[in-house]
């Protein structure tokens, strides 16, 4: 997660982009990295990310395929 353009920890919610049902949600880590598990690969989801200080307005971002576990 980045928030003016910098690594920043915020919250993350992860939607099933077909039904519209948040799957999971989590916190970003202070460099802006975050994990969810268990993402079934043939759906794509919709993820916002929130600044919980303020500073700016939710980020969206829609059509993401989970990424392979490493």
């Amino acid at each position: 997660m980045r928030i003016l353009n910098q690594p920043a920890q915020g919250r993350i919610m992860v939607f099933e982009r077909g039904s519209g049902i948040c799957v999971a949600s989590t916190m970003s880590r202070a460099d802006g990295t975050w994990r969810v598990d268990r993402l079934h690969p043939a759906f794509r989801f919709t993820v916002v990310g929130f600044d919980d200080l303020g500073r700016q307005n939710a980020a969206i971002q829609d059509w993401i395929a989970p990424a392979a576990r490493e």
